[in-house]
């Protein structure tokens, strides 16, 4: 599935941890400000939202579509050896290889049963939070399913 995809640290590594032991991928938005967080970036893949289209009259096939969002939000906190923030860039970084793994895992995911996927993705937009540009980044993805009852 795809929150699999994105949380392979071969697809799609976390800048701030090259061994995997900080949670980097959420299903929902984490409280920033309790002791546990464990800090940006981070990555927060919804749950589908789907709609029934067609169904046969028989009950027993419908076509769906699932919607979904892969959320990226960085944070300006850390620097390049010459003092400038890189939450911008970080943000660049993860968006093209969640990109780059859901492109190379296309028929992957079509073989399991997600048809004509479509992703975007929104400009970049930027808060503030404690002090800090925090940066933030939406990929809509929807795709078609076949479902089946008995």
């Amino acid at each position: 599935n795809i929150y699999n995809l994105i949380n392979d640290r071969s697809n799609v590594p976390d800048p701030n941890d090259s061994v995997g032991k900080r949670k980097f991928v959420y299903t929902r938005e984490p409280n920033y400000k309790s002791r546990n967080f464990l800090g940006f970036p981070l990555i927060i893949i919804s749950d589908n939202q789907y709609s029934q289209r067609n169904a046969v009259a028989s009950a027993t096939k419908s076509f769906t579509t699932d919607n979904l969002n892969i959320i990226v939000i960085a944070q300006d906190k850390s620097s390049d050896g010459r003092g400038n923030p890189q939450g911008r860039e970080t943000l660049a970084t993860i968006s093209n290889n969640i990109i780059k793994t859901i492109n190379t895992n296309r028929a992957s995911l079509r073989n399991n049963g997600l048809k004509n996927f479509a992703v975007d993705s929104t400009d970049f937009d930027w808060v503030e939070m404690n002090g800090k540009p925090t940066f933030r980044r939406v990929f809509p993805i929807s795709f078609n399913q076949i479902r089946t009852t008995t």
